[in-house]
């Protein structure tokens, strides 16, 4: 058998430096430059979310300020509008301004129609307004009467005046008022309407 020559020799060593030079490419060099890649990609999108979550910390007073001045015109526009009670502090206002003024109920009757508008599937759903309806009857004399009916009517938010009768035979003055209410929430102070209750365990009178 002929001994290869110098020529062919060269040539071989050449073939399996190249082969080994292309398995060490693709067993190792092909994968790192992948992985590389892939990396590069996570960098970039790590980046983005970073400075992406970023930009909201920085802007965490921005948004503070932002909450603490709704929250503030909230309050504003809540306290300016019609009060929150229901049907039993109305009545108690009733009673306490009776007192105040000097003039007798003789009859109170109530009734309350609640708003409600339509929901998204067409169902009715509460607004948070109702409408009071408070028929009265008071005795007294024609000065506190009209004291009575001023004091009222001067808590501007809180009542119309609907109806009134004034019986000079002494039979009592018949009101009719309309009270308007709203559910502010439990985040919104509303002492408007307010009344304590505070009668003894038993005691069967409501107001004091």
């Amino acid at each position: 058998m002929n001994k290869l020559g110098a020529k062919e020799i060269f040539l071989i060593l050449i073939v399996i430096n190249f082969l080994l030079y292309y398995m060490a490419y693709m067993l190792v060099v092909s994968p790192m430059w992948s992985k590389s890649k892939e990396y590069d990609t996570q960098i970039t999108d790590l980046t983005a979310k970073y400075e992406e979550d970023k930009s909201v910390v920085d802007s965490k007073d921005t948004y503070i300020s932002t909450i603490d001045t709704l929250k503030a015109d909230k309050q504003t526009l809540f306290e300016s509008s019609f009060p929150d009670a229901d049907t039993e502090n109305i009545h108690a206002y009733i009673v306490d301004k009776a007192k105040e003024t000097s003039v007798t109920i003789q009859n109170i009757s109530m009734s309350q129609d609640i708003k409600t508008a339509q929901g998204e599937n067409g169902e009715k759903v509460p607004t948070g307004l109702k409408n009071d309806t408070i028929n009265l009857t008071i005795d007294g004399s024609y000065a506190n009467t009209i004291k009575f009916i001023t004091d009222i009517q001067n808590v501007q938010k809180t009542s119309l005046l609907t109806a009134i009768t004034l019986s000079p035979s002494g039979k009592g003055n018949s009101l009719i008022y309309s009270i308007l209410t709203v559910d502010k929430g439990e985040d919104i102070v509303d002492t408007t309407l307010d009344h304590q209750f505070g009668q003894p365990l038993g005691d069967t009178v409501l107001f004091k």
